[in-house]
């Protein structure tokens, strides 16, 4: 598209294909006539339709058949010179150097177009050879010539190669953003800017954690794609969406896209031969992980995987011989979750014997096929050995995520052994990896490092120590697994937050770790076809390289977990006055666990009990019996579907739990130091209706505030209406030590990260904005629906509004998990401030309690006491 002061200019094709979105029916004319129109879709409330316009048509006004103005489209001859189209031709052919000749011919040409082109044409090619650092200048050369020429799309079109170069072959994130920046500000005259824009933002946002901006930014370039009919890059987009999904859990999502996407691919006339083979591996490699997550789960619904990843390995005109090895690979795991290992060592033989260049990813994943057919065949100790080879090449590499899974085998195949004390040791070296893999979660390796389910190398462990009667090491294992999810959800929503400062700094230390990473790979690439010794210096040659990749590591940490939750959990004592009741998957079923006072004693919950309180209470609170008598709180360390369960409201001799005792639930986090302004009173910031329509909100406002002032034991800061926006709240919210909030509280998005306190103004507080914050209140009391909920779905934990202060550093907080009657919270917040007004310690568990049994006496059956939980560190 040529930009010009009066408009724009588009280049007509040599076949005069043109395509065109409109919101109603328009007629299109040449000077010859009307032009005919086929539609091709509706897309985004319009109709994306196909012109054939005449070669000489230079003006073609688009009438509304609605009425109103005509709209002129200028066009023009392609100016594209003959010498470009012969060397994309070479190039397309595999003759680089011919093309590359072609092209060095007119990089000095006195035109400046016919120069851009051609160093365009020479950027494509340094990059292709493998010479990223070379294709920077000419992509900036090309695309400023193009620009000064009023070639916006060809400009972008540069840019963004620049983009792709920058951010997924030089891993320099910064200056991909910067690009893309720019790209924002003058390509608005290129329609299809905004679909690319948005891809391109996508895949830095995935290569640099940013999960949700991921999603956001591909869905949007899937939407503009469809609009403007640009079917490569929609399939693109489509594919990458589903690869995060897949990568964050989300794995029945993702086959649902990568079937839909299959079906299409196999009918577009611009797709590919190795394209449709890549979406049949996606496809099937979703599915094995499916399969994965799955494989302990009794009655499980079972994918067959081989039907795609067969089409792949028949596509005989895709010559790629990495997918193809992919494809074996991913078959002869199928095989294996079918019990066929000797399908699987055939399948795997043929990948090994394929030609061409054998990355050193794919020699880890096969390794640890040949484990797992060896354990599937009950041979142990050549399993043992075949994942001893897999961590060894992983150490070298400073794989981490092959090194859990190596780990994990190695436990396996030393439990068949017999040896069950160096398989728990091979087990805790998994968890301490897991760490680093799960900071690491949006950085997976690709289709070698299959990952299946991280919690795996927990339940295994979990599994074996209470069979073995080692309670107390069972349970230390289930709460680090817990609560480094936790602290793994916190950190995502950390960097989804940064400010464009701390968004530079993550940006250039996670680059640097790429970097480092990436040079570590290509030096150790060949380590698994040398002797073991030989093998072995060579990785001692290469510890300077292992020093810079685990700096650039430590200073990721560093931007990103605020140091203080950047290592394995420390967790925090079990208090002696407590009982703590926890849960934990296991190979069959679950795990629970009863600890007070240093004893630790489990039980075995073959499955969670249906919602009926009575097979509930005798699964899940009933072994609490012989310890209730001593204690003052129950803490409840519930996992995956287990917190749905109001385990205070279960009945117990016929009245609920919290009638005999407070019940509390921990995210079992070690305490950290808060920075809070000390005065002679602390402040209680109390938050009323910014929404202004909640006028229950209003008069819980005036009972808590009256509450608080009676006491003389605070300084009070109230936020009222309209008083309340975001500007107003933020820099309270820091300086006090007491928070009250009354109003509205929305449950959205998937994993609730989308959660939100409405404030005044059309402003909101959000998780990112509790977890960016410099200090949070001590005490928290939301009285607004749902937010202390967390997704039902997630597999494991998940994080809502309420826990979000407490990971940020509140002592506790008391949120419903439901949406609650008006009347019913405002009752429950001004019965709770008998027990909260002492400005020193308080115990907030029986604050609790003494106000849930207050309303609960005073309530119709039917009120929802139930919904309030008090979530602690």
């Amino acid at each position: 598209m040529l930009a010009h002061a009066n408009g724009s200019i588009c280049e007509l094709p040599d076949d005069g294909v043109l395509r065109a979105w409109t919101r109603g029916l328009v007629t299109f004319r040449s000077k010859a006539g009307a032009i005919e129109s086929t539609t091709i879709r509706e897309a985004d409330g319009g109709v994306l339709v196909r012109l054939v316009v005449p070669k000489d048509t230079r003006e073609l006004p688009a009438t509304p058949a609605s009425g109103g103005p005509s709209r002129v489209l200028a066009l023009a001859p392609s100016s594209a010179p003959p010498w470009l189209a012969q060397a994309k031709a070479a190039r397309a052919k595999g003759d680089v150097d011919g093309a590359l000749e072609i092209a060095r011919a007119h990089e000095k040409a006195s035109e400046p177009v016919e120069r851009a082109l051609a160093l365009g044409l020479l950027a494509r090619i340094e990059l292709g050879k493998g010479r990223p650092d070379a294709s920077f200048p000419l992509f900036r050369e090309s695309a400023e010539l193009h620009r000064a020429a009023g070639r916006i799309s060809d400009a972008a079109d540069d840019s963004f190669a620049l983009a792709f170069a920058l951010n997924q072959r030089s891993h320099r994130y910064a200056e991909a953003r910067e690009v893309l920046d720019g790209v924002h500000r003058w390509g608005t005259g290129y329609p299809e800017a905004r679909a690319r824009e948005s891809y391109y933002r996508g895949t830095l946002a995935l290569e640099t954690g940013n999960a949700r901006r991921a999603f956001l930014e591909l869905q949007a370039a899937r939407a503009e794609a469809a609009r403007h009919g640009l079917g490569l890059l929609e399939r693109n987009a489509t594919n990458a969406y589903a690869l995060q999904l897949e990568l964050v859990g989300r794995v029945d999502e993702a086959l649902e896209m990568l079937r839909a996407l299959s079906a299409k691919v196999a009918g577009a006339p611009d797709a590919s031969p190795c394209e449709k083979v890549e979406i049949a591996i996606n496809l099937g490699y979703g599915e094995l992980l499916a399969n994965e997550q799955q494989r302990d789960e009794a009655g499980a619904k079972r994918h067959d995987p081989v039907n795609a990843l067969t089409q792949a390995l028949s596509a005989g005109t895709c010559k790629d011989e990495y997918l193809r090895r992919a494809a074996l690979a991913n078959l002869a795991l199928a095989a294996l979750q079918r019990n066929e290992p000797a399908v699987a060592s055939e399948r795997l033989r043929e990948a090994k014997e394929s030609a061409g260049a054998v990355r050193a990813v794919e020699v880890l994943f096969w390794n640890d096929l040949e484990g797992r057919i060896a354990l599937v065949q009950k041979a142990a100790q050549r399993a043992l050995a075949a994942f001893e080879e897999e961590a060894r090449l992983a150490s070298a590499m400073l794989a981490f995520e092959a090194e859990w899974r190596a780990a994990v085998g190695k436990a396996e195949a030393l439990e068949m052994l017999g040896r069950n004390d160096a398989a728990i040791e091979s087990y805790r070296f998994a968890e301490d990896r897991l760490t680093t893999v799960s900071f690491l979660v949006p950085f997976g390796e690709g289709r070698g490092s299959f990952v299946g389910d991280r919690s795996r190398s927990a339940r295994l462990a979990v599994d074996l120590l209470v069979r073995l009667g080692r309670p107390k090491e069972a349970l230390a294992i289930a709460r680090s697994s817990r609560a480094r999810i936790v602290q793994s959800l916190a950190r995502s929503a950390r960097v989804e937050g940064f400010d464009e400062n701390a968004r530079r700094r993550w940006e250039d230390a996670l680059g640097a770790f790429r970097t480092a990473r990436a040079a570590l790979d290509a030096e150790a690439k060949d380590d698994w076809k040398l002797p073991r010794a030989e093998a072995a210096r060579a990785q001692k040659g290469r510890e300077r390289r292992e020093q810079a990749l685990r700096a650039a590591l430590d200073e990721a940490y560093a931007i990103a977990a605020k140091t203080r939750d950047r290592s394995e959990p420390n967790l925090p004592p079990l208090p002696d006055a407590a009982v703590t009741l926890a849960f934990h998957p296991v190979r069959r079923g679950w795990a629970g666990f009863i600890a007070t006072k240093g004893d630790v004693t489990s039980f075995a919950l073959p499955s969670i009990p249906a919602e009926d309180d009575a097979a509930q209470t005798s699964s899940l609170i009933a072994p609490l019996r012989p310890h209730l008598a001593e204690a003052r709180v129950v803490r409840v360390l519930s996992y995956g579907a287990l917190r749905e369960v109001d385990f205070h409201a279960l009945s117990f001799d016929g009245e609920p739990l919290v009638a005999k005792v407070p019940v509390a639930y921990p995210l079992d986090l070690p305490a950290i130091d808060v920075p809070r302004t000390e005065s002679a009173k602390p402040t209680a910031l109390v938050i009323s209706d910014p929404t202004l329509d909640l006028e229950s909100a209003r008069k819980e406002n005036e009972r808590v505030t009256a509450a608080l002032r009676a006491s003389n034991r605070w300084d009070l800061v109230v936020l009222e209406g309209k008083q309340a926006s975001s500007v107003a709240v933020l820099p309270a919210l820091a300086r006090a030590r007491l928070l009250h909030y009354a109003g509205h509280g929305l449950f959205g998005g998937r994993d609730g990260w989308q959660s939100v306190l409405p404030l005044a103004q059309g402003s909101h507080l959000a998780i990112g904005d509790v977890l960016a914050s410099s200090a949070v209140p001590a005490r928290v009391v939301l009285s607004g629906c749902e937010t202390a909920r967390s997704d039902p779905n997630s597999p494991s934990e998940a994080l809502g509004l309420a826990q979000s202060f407490v990971v940020a550093g509140a002592d506790f907080a008391i949120a419903p998990v439901r949406p609650v009657d008006d009347t019913l919270a405002a009752r429950m917040s001004e019965a709770l401030y008998g027990g909260l007004l002492e400005s020193g310690e308080v115990d907030a568990p029986a604050a609790l309690r003494a106000a849930q049994l207050a309303v609960m006496k005073g309530s119709e059956p039917t009120a929802d006491w139930r919904a309030f939980r008090i979530v602690v560190r």
